[in-house]
């Protein structure tokens, strides 16, 4: 078995930390609602560490989860004067503001307004995969996909290990798998299923509730493109 490490880049710095608006860094701890759907959204946080779930709530009582965001990403960063969704965080979080007038003036610099462009571009793409991705894939499809955009994200570890051809990227789930069920569309049995099913064909290691080890990519490549 030969073996090798590679390092990630570092991450750029977010768009509220690329200003001089923010506030200092302070700390907030778990199962805190930052922003609440429907209501005023008079300040834009962003995470210095830690993640964030964004839930919408339906009339009938039900929730659906609409993302996660960690290091470098924005909350409530929006032209909308309500916030579309509610923010809680899954841990504790670290996180500097900025006053929603204060980053609406800064938009009058042109190289600020394309960055925020960009941005809010990037949230969108992500949000129109999301929907395709429901739209098109099976339960176990969904749980795979999901799981290489973790592993090309702020969750996966830093570094990694290139073991007999395959990229093998652990990644840390800071969700519990509710939360997963609940951004994917599945019942929590279901996406249990899914990752066992991911893991008896030798995509996955889990070595904890927590941690998932991708081992071959190129498979679980292969379950989204075949739709499951």
């Amino acid at each position: 078995m030969v073996c090798r490490q590679v390092v990630r880049p570092r991450e750029p710095l977010g768009f509220l930390t690329s200003l001089d608006i923010a506030t200092a860094a302070r700390n907030v701890p778990e199962q805190t609602t930052l922003i609440h759907q429907d209501q005023p959204a008079d300040w834009v946080y962003e995470i210095v560490s830690g993640t964030v779930r964004e839930t919408m709530l339906w009339r009938d009582g039900h929730r659906t989860v609409t993302g996660f965001k960690s290091i470098g990403d924005c909350l409530g960063l929006s032209y909308s004067p309500t916030h579309a969704t509610n923010g809680e965080t899954i841990t504790p979080v670290r996180l500097v503001a900025a006053k929603r007038s204060a980053v609406l003036a800064a938009t009058a610099d042109p190289a600020v307004n394309a960055r925020l462009m960009e941005t809010l571009a990037a949230e969108l793409a992500r949000a129109q995969a999301h929907g395709a991705a429901l739209a098109a894939l099976k339960a176990v499809a969904r749980v795979a996909e999901f799981l290489l955009r973790l592993s090309k994200s702020r969750w996966a570890r830093a570094d990694a290990a290139v073991c007999d051809g395959h990229l093998a990227t652990t990644i840390d789930l800071p969700m519990p798998r509710q939360d997963i069920a609940d951004y994917l569309g599945l019942s929590l049995e279901t996406v249990c299923r899914g990752f066992s099913n991911l893991r008896a064909r030798g995509a996955i290691a889990l070595p904890s509730a927590r941690h998932v080890v991708v081992r071959k990519p190129t498979l679980l490549v292969s379950i989204v493109d075949k739709g499951g």
